[in-house]
């Protein structure tokens, strides 16, 4: 049987979980954030809401037998399907530092599900099964920089903030294109899942590069495939990139990794850093 459903005259959509129905009445009954305790919703950067269960709710979905699980439960408003992950900053090093679904739960966490500082990012398919997407390519699940080749967004960054769940905008969490004076557009990533947790960055022009993660004078990691890993941003960090000419990568380095000799082959310098929570342009 199929039924509608009216507020204030205006049609609003039902959210179904199992047993639990819930109303979605529109702007004036979500927000940017929720508690952790009670769970709640939030809206999401393509007009879709994030539903997020109560802190340790059953997880009905993936009941066996007389055993219930619980944890962090997730669903979309829409009836979409995502897959999600669910970053662990503060246990960078320790296991588990992250976890991804297809399914909107995550659990079996070492009790750490709902530390402070804590990140949620959500994947809208655009579709209402995961599988619909056929064949559904493996390769997509393995490093969260993949979703660029498929043409998908993070629709939402969710940060355990005191006792809520917070939507952030700090683009040292969601990302951010920057455009050098050359013409080069540096697409730097939040915290993402790759081989843990970790940041990337792309150049537009497809230009081998080694670069350098700064932290307080000091050099924390260099990289010649993009990706700096257990790397969270921090205000005042910098990213030194060093793009080669045409047809060159790294090896013209022989084998010395040091900034000033990348400095001495470079065709282009490019410097970015944190300022205010915002990956900003310093030099190029």
């Amino acid at each position: 049987m199929k039924y509608k459903v009216y507020y204030k005259n205006d049609k609003v959509k039902i959210f179904n979980t199992d047993v639990l129905y819930s109303l979605n009445m529109g702007a004036e009954s979500i927000s940017p954030s929720c508690p952790v305790e009670t769970g709640g919703s939030i809206s999401l950067s393509n007009g879709d809401t994030l539903f997020i269960n109560e802190r340790y709710g059953p997880l009905n979905s993936w009941e066996t037998g007389t055993d219930e699980y619980e944890g962090i439960g997730l669903s979309l408003a829409s009836g979409n399907a995502f897959i999600a992950y669910l970053l662990i900053p503060n246990n960078i090093g320790d296991w588990p530092q992250c976890q991804e679904t297809g399914y909107g739960a995550f659990y079996d966490l070492n009790s750490l599900e709902y530390e402070d500082g804590n990140i949620i990012k959500i994947y809208d398919l655009e579709v209402d099964d995961l599988y619909d997407m056929s064949p559904m390519p493996e390769e997509m699940y393995e490093q969260e920089s993949n979703y660029l080749n498929y043409g998908l967004s993070c629709t939402g960054v969710i940060i355990i903030n005191g006792d809520n769940w917070e939507l952030t905008t700090d683009s040292r969490y969601i990302g951010k294109t920057l455009t050098m004076n050359s013409g080069e557009e540096i697409y730097v990533s939040g915290p993402s899942m790759e081989d843990g947790i970790g940041i990337y960055f792309t150049l537009s022009s497809g230009s081998n590069s080694t670069s350098y993660y700064i932290r307080d004078d000091e050099i924390l990691a260099h990289s010649s495939n993009n990706w700096f890993s257990q790397m969270i941003p921090e205000n005042d960090d910098e990213i030194h990139i060093y793009v080669y000419d045409e047809g060159e990568d790294y090896g013209i380095l022989d084998d010395d990794f040091s900034e000033e000799n990348a400095s001495e082959h470079a065709l282009m310098e490019y410097r970015l850093k944190v300022v205010d929570n915002e990956w900003v342009r310093i030099k190029g």
